[in-house]
């Protein structure tokens, strides 16, 4: 900045960083000239300007910043745990991550970007035409393309009322959720700067939630029904879907829990089976067990879970392993991947279709596979008087787990119950 007195005026002339880009004065510097009669104000205004001129100018430094890439730094973070939790399956919770676990949460984000585009949920199970799926993965690169620049309040606002208005709770809270994880991530690396906060800490309260309400619970003429249905399909095909519901219908596992279970698995003299390994529904993979941290009398691997079962359930397990001709070393289900002469499709989806076909035989409007882990859960207490130690030993439940990590439970009504169960379908 330069200060000169013309005539009876003082000039300030401020090179202001720019070029005139056309006309005759093209490609030379843009001089903002500044008059006053007095030079100190002529100065004190000039240092104005130039105080502006520089608030502009970071703006302008500002780079572009697409939610697209802040989602892909994230993803990294998420295929970290992945690989944390491949080197350490027990790590500790919120360290790691299972490869199912990020494939959901990537689908979250996959609906987040087509949302922000106008786009529309796809449909629970529903079909997509090899055009419909061209035309949202158009949506969600446009999605991608969004600045996280211009995300502030009002259109955090909009969002979440769109969100609330268009989608079931469940959606527009696994939506938001991996929307504010992003935002998160961009204030976590600095991507903006040091000095950038992400608005939508200040949307606590109007944020989207959810809370599951559990499964409906068949009583016990539904329960005997379905099963009866299922035992028919079992006695004629032996198939691997019916023999799975067959084993929930006695024990209340998770269908992934019985999904994983080997030959070895089952002690047919002491009528136990033991539950350490989980199939994953989508992809098939087979892992520890989650509510596997029961330290049960006589076993020291924290890792499995022992259920006693009435001696009627192992005939039906015998009956299986024979039919199927299966090793000590065999999985009681091959893989999708292995499957050669037997029906092709994914096994959890089989298990499905025969969930729904049995119950619409039976007159209920169901397709949950854990129906039968609510009616045994709800029986062990309202009909056969289980105390909560023993329905947490018996079907896994991770409530208390801090107690859990550190007792030994007996559990001498083990088999007693256990024909009660069996008995209720007769």
């Amino acid at each position: 900045m330069n200060v000169e007195k013309v005539n009876d005026k003082f000039v300030a002339y401020v090179d202001t960083g720019k070029v005139y880009t056309f006309g005759r004065s093209i490609g030379r510097p843009i001089i903002k000239r500044i008059e006053g009669k007095k030079r100190h104000k002529v100065v004190e205004k000039a240092k104005k300007f130039l105080n502006n001129l520089n608030i502009v100018k970071e703006k302008e430094k500002k780079h572009y910043l697409s939610l697209g890439a802040a989602y892909d730094d994230l993803e990294k973070k998420w295929q970290r745990k992945v690989d944390a939790k491949n080197k350490t399956p027990l790590i500790k919770k919120g360290k790691g991550m299972t490869p199912e676990t990020k494939s959901r949460y990537e689908d979250y984000a996959k609906s987040l970007f087509i949302l922000l585009a106008d786009g529309e949920s796809r449909p629970n199970g529903g079909f997509l035409s090899k055009e419909k799926k061209e035309e949202r993965n158009k949506l969600e690169e446009q999605g991608r393309l969004i600045d996280v620049n211009t995300i502030d309040k009002s259109f955090i606002d909009k969002f979440i009322t769109e969100l609330i208005e268009k989608e079931s709770e469940s959606q527009a809270w696994r939506v938001y959720w991996v929307f504010t994880q992003i935002l998160l991530r961009v204030e976590q690396k600095d991507m903006l700067g040091k000095n950038w906060v992400s608005p939508h800490h200040v949307f606590t309260e109007d944020a989207p939630t959810y809370s599951s309400t559990g499964g409906e619970v068949i009583d016990q003429k539904e329960a005997h029904i379905i099963r009866k249905q299922i035992l028919a399909e079992f006695l004629e095909t032996y198939s691997r879907e019916s023999f799975i519901m067959m084993l929930m219908s006695y024990t209340g596992a998770y269908w992934g829990e019985i999904a994983a279970l080997t030959v070895a698995d089952f002690n047919f003299k002491d009528f136990q089976i033991t539950f350490s390994k989980s199939r994953n529904s989508r992809s098939g993979r087979i892992s520890l067990i989650k509510a596997a941290h029961l330290r049960v009398q006589k076993t020291k691997n924290n890792t499995i879970r022992i259920v006693t079962v009435a001696p009627e359930t192992l005939q039906f397990v015998q009956k299986y392993i024979e039919h199927h001709k299966l090793k000590m070393s065999d999985y009681l289900f091959h893989s999708d991947l292995e499957l050669k002469n037997e029906q092709k499709g994914k096994l959890y989806d089989l298990t499905r279709t025969l969930v729904i076909r049995c119950c619409k035989k039976a007159g209920v409007n169901l397709s949950a596979t854990r129906l039968f882990r609510y009616f045994v859960s709800t029986s062990y207490t309202n009909i056969i008087g289980a105390t909560r130690d023993e329905k947490k030993m018996r079907l896994g439940h991770k409530s208390d787990s801090v107690q859990d990590l550190y007792t030994v439970y007996e559990d001498p009504n083990a088999l007693k119950h256990a024909k009660q169960i069996a008995q209720l379908y007769k």
